[in-house]
């Protein structure tokens, strides 16, 4: 037996008032016995990452490109609190400037 998840993004109707571009539908089957060692390595990558266990991961956020990260030199290097702090200075300054505009 196994498990499938079946996700979609995009909308496949050509008339559509909220029509996209594109229209992806993927998914994934595992072995029933493969499943609960599956989860404790997603649960594991959620830790890792400071996310609640019940958080969904979005592929978006996995391949999204964040400006104010490649703007940070040496990003990649610093931990996650460091990361924070310099990304929040970033958008903070750039809500500064647009409030002056």
């Amino acid at each position: 037996m196994h498990i499938c998840y079946v996700d979609e993004s995009g909308t496949s109707v050509q008339n559509n008032s909220q029509n996209t571009s594109h229209f992806v539908l993927a998914g994934i089957a595992l072995p029933i016995t493969n499943w609960r060692e599956a989860d404790r390595v997603i649960s594991n990558i959620k830790q890792e990452y400071g996310l609640e266990d019940t958080t969904e991961i979005h592929t978006a956020w996995i391949l999204r490109s964040y400006i104010e990260q490649r703007r940070i030199p040496g990003f990649e290097n610093l931990d996650p609190e460091q990361r924070k702090m310099e990304t929040r200075s970033i958008r903070n300054r750039k809500i500064s400037e647009l409030s002056r505009d």
